[in-house]
């Protein structure tokens, strides 16, 4: 979820960057320049639903869900806390066999 949060960070600091700069060509006067901005801004728009910041990881989780096609996950063999997701049962094996061979490597049973 850390990175989820730091997502939605960024997003409200470019959104605070985005707003000023409309702001400043306004009040300069600059109306075409703003509006070329704004086009540009909601090409760049992906459909996104607002991130709900609870402050409880679980509740977060779930009211922020993502439609996925997803059907496995597998620690990552870098032991960051995060996850491979996979479609296919190949990929999961793939995943799951370069985790076991981290712990292998490790010397972790």
């Amino acid at each position: 979820m850390s990175s989820a949060y730091a997502t939605q960070r960024k997003m409200t600091h470019d959104f605070r960057h985005h707003i000023a700069a409309l702001s400043g060509m306004l009040q300069g006067g600059e109306t075409q320049q703003a509006q070329d901005y704004l086009a540009a801004l909601q090409e760049q728009q992906t459909e996104r639903a607002l991130m709900v910041n609870t402050h409880n990881s679980a509740i977060d989780a779930v009211l922020n869900y993502e439609k996925h096609d997803y059907i496995f996950f597998c620690a990552r063999p870098e032991f960051d806390g995060y996850h491979n997701f996979a479609k296919t049962l190949r990929e999961h094996n793939k995943n799951a066999r370069a985790y076991s061979d981290e712990l292998n490597r490790r010397k972790i049973k």
